[in-house]
C-alpha cells in the first residue's frame, strides 16, 4: 500500500478530511522506521480529534495496511502568512474609490489562499499572488507585497516553557534580523505581574541575514528589556529556540502566543513539506493582546 493509496482511501472513506498527507516513516525527520506517517486537515478547525484518528486507524486502514507497518498520526503544522499590500491605481481609468479597490484586493488575496493554498503540498508563489491582484482591476498599476510568517504556541501557564530541538519554533524560511515580534503575555517579575512581548536583537553590530540573534522580553509599557537571553534565532534557517519563558497569563480575547517575523525578500516563494500547511494570517486587531491585522491593504490613487 503506497502513500497515495492511504491518502485516497482516507479521503474516500472519511468525510471530515479536507486534505491528507502521507509519508513513510523512513522519510520522517527524525526517521520513524516501520511506520507510515499520516497528517489530516479537517474542513472545520485545525486538527482531527483523537477519537476520529482511532476510528480511521481501526475502521478504514486496518484491513489495508501491511502487517509490519503501523500508522502514526501527526497533527498539521500551520504557517500563518501575513500580507501587507501597497497598491497604486489610476483613478482616471475607474469610477471605483480607493476603499472599493482595497476591498477588491482583499478579496483577491483571500481567493488566492483559498484556491491555491491552505492544504498539504501547496506552495506559495509570490508572482502568482501579484498577478492575481493585478488581474482583479485594470486600473491597478503597481503591487508591492511584504510578507510575514507567524507561528502560534499555546503555553502552559505558571511553569517554564521550553521550545528547542524537535520543539523549536521553525519558520522554515529566512527571517529579517530585528523583525521578531510576539503578541503579549503576562509574567511575574519580582512579585509584580508584568505584560511583556518577545523581540530579537542581532548578535552582530551590522545585522547579518545568515547570522544569529538573541531573544529577549520587553515591557509592553515602556519597551525596556525586562528579561534578556531567553533564547536565540538563526536568521538564515528561521529556527527560533526559546530556552525558557514562564507566562502567568494571557490578555483577554487571546488564546495563544503568536510569534511573527518578516520574510527576507529573496525568499518570498514559500515551500512546505509533509504535514505543513500555509494559511492566510487571520489575525484581527486586539490592542490589549498586542495583535495586529494579519492582512493590510494600502491603496494610493494616481492620475
Amino acid at each position: 500500500v503506497t502513500a497515495v493509496d492511504y491518502e485516497s482511501l482516507i479521503l474516500a472513506e472519511y468525510a471530515g478530511a479536507e486534505s491528507v498527507s502521507v509519508w513513510g516513516g523512513e522519510d520522517n525527520d527524525p526517521p520513524y522506521y516501520g511506520r507510515v506517517m499520516i497528517s489530516m486537515k479537517p474542513y472545520s478547525g485545525f486538527t482531527i480529534s483523537d477519537a476520529a484518528k482511532e476510528s480511521i486507524k481501526n475502521q478504514i486502514l486496518k484491513a489495508k495496511q501491511s502487517i509490519t507497518v503501523n500508522p502514526v498520526f501527526v497533527d498539521p503544522s500551520y504557517f500563518y502568512v501575513g500580507i501587507a499590500a501597497s497598491i497604486n491605481y489610476n483613478s482616471s481609468s475607474t469610477t471605483l474609490s480607493a476603499e472599493q479597490i482595497s476591498a477588491q484586493v482583499s478579496d483577491a488575496i483571500a481567493g488566492y489562499f483559498s484556491l491555491n493554498l491552505q492544504k498539504f503540498n501547496k506552495n506559495y508563489t509570490h508572482s502568482a499572488l501579484t498577478n492575481t491582484i493585478l488581474a482583479k482591476n485594470s486600473s491597478i498599476t503597481s503591487v508591492l507585497l511584504t510578507l510575514k510568517l507567524q507561528r502560534r504556541i499555546i503555553p502552559t501557564l505558571n511553569t517554564t516553557n521550553i521550545f528547542s530541538g524537535d520543539t523549536a519554533i521553525k519558520f522554515r524560511n529566512p527571517i529579517k534580523p530585528g523583525s521578531i515580534a510576539s503578541s503579549y503575555f503576562y509574567i511575574t517579575l519580582n512579585g509584580v505581574t508584568t505584560l511583556v512581548k518577545i523581540s530579537d536583537v542581532p548578535d552582530s553590530a551590522t545585522p547579518n541575514d545568515t547570522g544569529t540573534g538573541t531573544l529577549q522580553l520587553n515591557s509592553v509599557t515602556n519597551n525596556s528589556v525586562v528579561v534578556s537571553g531567553i533564547g536565540n534565532i538563526n536568521y538564515g534557517t528561521g529556527v527560533l529556540t526559546i530556552t525558557g519563558i514562564s507566562p502567568s497569563g494571557i490578555p483577554a480575547g487571546v488564546t495563544d502566543i503568536r510569534i511573527t517575523g518578516k520574510i527576507q525578500e529573496t525568499s518570498y516563494n514559500l515551500v512546505v513539506s509533509r504535514n505543513e500547511i500555509l494559511v492566510q494570517d487571520d489575525t484581527t486587531i486586539n490592542q490589549l493582546g498586542g495583535l495586529v491585522a494579519g492582512t493590510t491593504v494600502t491603496v494610493t490613487a494616481q492620475v
